[in-house]
């Protein structure tokens, strides 16, 4: 077992208008039964009153340290605060999240006692009131470096029965080593969105060891206006450059089957999303034919794979023979 008992643990919180949900993360986070804490807050150029939010957080707790910058992005903004932190060990927060009050205790007894090079928790979705269970990936326990090739080459970031990942890439809900943690923000950095699963990727072929937790000691709030609810003009390039990453991370080949799988339900999510917001039906049609050429970019090939349910297949059923407006047909009116 290792000797520390209480090392010092950073938190990083980048924030960026977030303030209708920041004092109840940040309660949460000074409720933790962990007392050898620094929280490092990044106020990403606030322009909603969250800027001032922070400073009176760091009045009323020494542990707290406040960075206020010009708005660089989620990505740039945790490299910042890395910079003005001094933890061995490293977790980090969403400011519209909120931890369990035995989260670091919880996470720092199972790095110590298992000494592994990281530790995964479960999460719980917050649903406006609703609290609702997360779907607990992946297998709960121990994992050697033979353990995690495995993960990788059978559904890190593809699992056929569940049509999501099969290993939480979102960099919250975790706790880090100090070493792997540049690594893990850097891989990010040309991301503004999926900058998360780029870096967990990359962890994932660094660390030697990880535990994950049963407990749901994460709460991710679900709100609009998420990165992953919104359409942006360089999506499809952020993709590209996502895709082209993971071809970079995988030296092994561990992904070869599943990059089709998650390019096909990116395509799918980029024209779901473009759906919703796009207002008229030729606009999304001149998108349609666009991103639809994206895919062979990210997958590496023309096929499209196998889906599960009936509502993908018929998805694919309308990439495949570019029936646009039908598509968009069903987004709008049927979600």
């Amino acid at each position: 077992m290792n000797c520390l008992q209480n090392p010092l643990i950073s938190i990083i919180i980048p924030v960026y208008n977030t303030c209708d949900f920041l004092e109840d993360c940040l309660c949460s986070v000074l409720a933790q039964t962990y007392h050898n804490v620094e929280v490092i807050l990044i106020d990403d150029g606030s322009t909603d009153g969250s800027s001032a939010i922070c400073d009176k957080f760091a009045d009323l707790d020494r542990r707290i340290k406040v960075i206020h910058t010009s708005n660089q992005g989620v990505a740039s903004a945790r490299l910042t605060a890395l910079e003005h932190s001094t933890g061995e060990y490293y977790t980090f927060v969403d400011s519209d999240d909120c931890l369990a009050p035995d989260t670091i205790r919880v996470m720092w007894d199972a790095m110590n006692s298992h000494e592994v090079d990281l530790v995964v928790c479960q999460a719980f979705r917050i649903c406006g009131n609703d609290i609702v269970a997360h779907q607990k990936r992946p297998d709960i326990g121990y994992y050697s470096r033979k353990d995690i090739d495995a993960l990788l080459k059978s559904n890190a970031i593809f699992d056929m029965t569940t049509s999501i990942a099969g290993y939480p890439f979102e960099i919250w809900g975790k706790l880090y080593k100090k070493e792997f943690v540049e690594t893990l923000l850097l891989r990010g950095q040309s991301l503004w969105y999926a900058e998360d699963m780029a870096g967990g990727l990359q962890l994932l072929y660094d660390i030697s060891s990880m535990y994950v937790l049963d407990n749901p000691l994460y709460g991710y709030r679900v709100r609009e206006g998420q990165a992953t609810q919104t359409y942006k003009p360089d999506l499809l390039g952020n993709d590209t450059r996502l895709f082209n990453l993971f071809k970079e991370i995988d030296t092994k080949g561990y992904l070869k089957n599943q990059i089709p799988q998650r390019a096909l339900m990116e395509l799918m999510r980029v024209l779901g999303v473009a759906a919703k917001e796009f207002n008229r039906s030729k606009d999304f049609l001149t998108l349609f034919k666009t991103a639809i050429e994206f895919y062979p970019v990210w997958s590496g090939t023309d096929e499209y794979p196998k889906v599960v349910g009936l509502k993908n297949q018929i998805k694919l059923f309308l990439i495949k023979y570019k029936l646009a407006y039908i598509y968009y047909a069903m987004i709008r009116f049927k979600g």
